[in-house]
């Protein structure tokens, strides 16, 4: 008994932290506007053509290959101060797209900012990760957290910013390259 109040001293209440340490696998729920949405499922079947029809590949695949990436450049050699603030400019982003501040009159004399939500269409998916990737993942987020003395992000807004910026560069005609190397990492998984 005395070690599970420390458990729980320790992880709070935290639902990520407690399937962490009772699962196998983590199931995650990350939001995006629909525009970013189908433009990686567009994506998707373009692979899905050009690998044809013997592989499955999905949304979360490509998630989660985004995540394995990100961790690879990570363990390559990030500092992790810089990469501290270009999510902070990243999450800042994400949140400006999902609100807008209107002036509101309060009173005769007195306006006020009032932050409301866009009217963005959005879908949610689930994604499920091995429970190692999430670790890494946690751990990282917390190491960048103590740099900065703050919570920088979460595991699920990481998510959401390496899709969105795939599929920035996916617009900026960079397609030819990812559809290459996604092809390539899914022969080398298969053989």
């Amino acid at each position: 008994m005395e070690l599970e109040n420390r458990y729980q001293q320790l992880i709070g209440n935290s639902s990520i932290f407690t399937s962490i340490f009772r699962k196998k696998s983590i199931e995650i729920r990350i939001t995006l506007d629909w525009y970013q949405y189908l433009r990686a499922e567009a994506f998707i079947e373009d692979i899905l053509e050009l690998a044809g029809a013997n592989i499955g590949f999905t949304i979360t695949d490509l998630v989660g290959l985004l995540f394995e990436d990100f961790l690879y450049q990570v363990r390559s050699g990030v500092d992790l101060k810089l990469l501290g603030q270009k999510l902070i400019e990243k999450r800042n982003l994400l949140e400006a797209k999902r609100s807008t501040e209107d002036l509101m009159q309060v009173d005769v004399n007195h306006w006020s900012l009032r932050s409301r939500p866009n009217d963005i269409s959005e879908v949610e998916i689930r994604i499920r990760y091995a429970r190692k990737s999430v670790l890494r993942g946690e751990i990282l987020l917390q190491d960048i957290d103590q740099i900065f003395r703050t919570k920088i992000i979460t595991f699920e807004e990481l998510n959401i910013i390496l899709l969105n910026d795939f599929v920035d560069e996916i617009k900026k005609g960079n397609q030819a390259a990812a559809i290459k190397k996604i092809l390539r990492r899914l022969r080398d998984q298969r053989a």
